[in-house]
């Protein structure tokens, strides 16, 4: 019963486990780390990803925006600290929140922007402390939302305005989730694969 009230509400997996347990039952779904033998197929998967992404960056994020993995264009473009040492995360939310601010020109109207896509998902993952910390340290660096707070500009997306040692460069994201997951990890994984937005940014790229 649990699991099928769980499936009609597409409840995230994680979810369903703390429901399950909260109810006496034992988890229905493994959560395994990305190195696990058992999702060599997924590694696959990523690693062709972010190496056809060149010379484009390209960052892998588990449910709760930690950095797992980068290509080498994500190196070069974003600033220390990023991934280097094996065993070494850093946070995107952190970073967002910290250095980042630093070299994302729009860094409010960005931010605002990942408040909104936290704040879509926060109403599934309402048991998940650990997403939830990362929310409240989101609005309140964003403030109360304002009318009129967005721009009125002739991009369709947001763009991301990167500051680099060449000027200023317009970018935008897009983002892969695989489908059918049955594993936690699997699940809250994506991919964010980050696009010039013009040709000045794309030359900068393959430079």
């Amino acid at each position: 019963m649990v699991l099928r009230l769980a499936h009609a509400l597409d409840v995230p997996l994680a979810e369903r486990n703390r429901m399950l347990t909260a109810a006496g039952f034992a988890p229905a779904y493994a959560e395994r780390p990305l190195t696990d033998v058992a999702l060599a197929e997924v590694r696959f998967v990523l690693d062709r990803l972010l190496h056809a992404h060149e010379p484009y960056p390209a960052l892998v994020l588990d449910a709760w925006y930690t950095v797992l993995e980068v290509n080498g264009a994500a190196q070069q473009l974003l600033p220390p600290p990023m991934p280097g040492e094996p065993g070494e995360r850093h946070n995107l939310i952190e970073l967002l929140l910290g250095p980042y601010q630093q070299i994302i020109v729009n860094w409010r109207e960005v931010l605002r922007d990942t408040q909104h896509r936290m704040q879509r998902e926060a109403s599934t993952r309402t048991g998940d402390a650990r997403f939830l910390d990362l929310l409240r340290r989101v609005d309140s660096a964003a403030g109360p939302f304002e009318a009129g707070a967005h721009p009125r500009t002739e991009s369709p997306v947001l763009l991301t305005q990167l500051r680099t040692p060449e000027g200023v460069i317009n970018t935008l994201s897009t983002f892969v989730y695989f489908g059918s997951a049955r594993d936690v990890t699997v699940e809250g994984m994506h991919v964010e694969l980050i696009y010039p937005a013009d040709a000045a940014a794309d030359r900068y790229f393959r430079r």
